[in-house]
Order: C-alpha cells, then sequence, then structure tokens
C-alpha cells in the first residue's frame, strides 16, 4: 500500500541496517522526500557512504538526489551540525523524525555512549 501523505522525513542512521530498511520503506510505501543525516567529512564523502551502505538496492541509490537528499551532520551536535541556512530550511519542511542512529559498541566508555 502506497500513502499519499506529502511530506519530508528526517532520516538519521541511514546508513545502518535498520536505517536502510526504514529509507527502503519510505521510498516504495510513501510520497514522502527523505533527508537523510550522514556523518562524514563533505557531502561527496556523505555520498559515498551512503551509496556503498544501499549498494544491494539500486532504487535507494537511484534516489539520492531526487527524493533523497543528504545533510552531512551529526546527531550528537548543536543543530545536528547544520549550518544556520541549512538547519532552518530543513526545520521549515521537515514533517517526520525517523531516528535509527546509535552506537553499537559494546565497550564504548559510557559517556561516548551517551551522545
Amino acid at each position: 500500500m502506497r500513502y499519499n501523505i506529502d511530506g519530508t522525513v528526517l532520516l538519521t542512521g541511514a546508513t545502518g541496517s535498520l536505517g536502510t530498511q526504514v529509507a527502503l520503506s519510505l521510498l516504495r510505501e510513501t510520497a514522502h522526500n527523505i533527508a537523510v543525516l550522514v556523518r562524514a567529512k563533505d557531502k561527496e564523502a556523505a555520498n559515498q557512504r551512503l551509496s556503498r551502505a544501499w549498494w544491494d538496492w539500486p532504487e535507494l541509490v537511484e534516489a539520492i538526489g531526487n527524493r533523497v537528499r543528504i545533510l552531512v551532520g551529526d546527531v550528537s551536535e548543536q543543530k545536528l551540525g547544520l549550518d544556520d541556512s541549512e538547519y532552518g530550511e530543513l526545520l521549515h519542511n521537515l514533517t517526520h523524525i525517523i531516528h535509527t542512529a546509535a552506537d553499537l559498541r559494546l565497550n564504548a566508555p559510557i559517556e561516548e555512549l551517551r551522545r
């Protein structure tokens, strides 16, 4: 079933297993645009990281730059690590947030995991 609700979803953790499956479901079952927050040094590195994570799902890779917009940032930073303009635009257009980002290390210091 495809839902006809327009909107923009902010998806964190898109390069992980759960985030990838959520992105796939959003792409297949909704008309939403998807803004994915990717931790990387710049847009090119973020694009490569996301494309590599989504390699097994060509429809996801093809959606990058169309329905999927990459935001270079970090959930642990203020304003998600985005500049004021990009953060303001995101707030103006955002209708949903799906937070799947996680630190799955078992031996990390507790302060790092809390971040």
